[in-house]
């Protein structure tokens, strides 16, 4: 999929969150996980990198936080 055609499809759907597009930078196959089955899916991912929760559903800043704050 094209980047406008992309962004058309997040305008359209009207998509309110971030969404991964493969060819932006870092994407979803360098940090080793699959595509999401379900919208929206929220990775916390740590400043290494490395996945350290998939959230799926709705988030909202506090239920993201817990999943931080359980990091070592």
């Amino acid at each position: 999929m094209l980047k406008r055609e992309f962004e058309g499809f997040v305008e359209a759907n009207g998509l309110q969150f971030y969404v991964e597009r493969a060819g932006d930078g870092p994407n979803l196959f360098y940090i080793g996980i699959s595509r999401p089955t379900v919208l929206p899916t929220t990775l916390v991912v740590s400043p290494e990198g490395e996945v350290i929760a998939t959230l799926v559903g709705p988030q909202t800043a506090s239920s993201i936080a817990t999943h931080i704050r359980r990091q070592p």
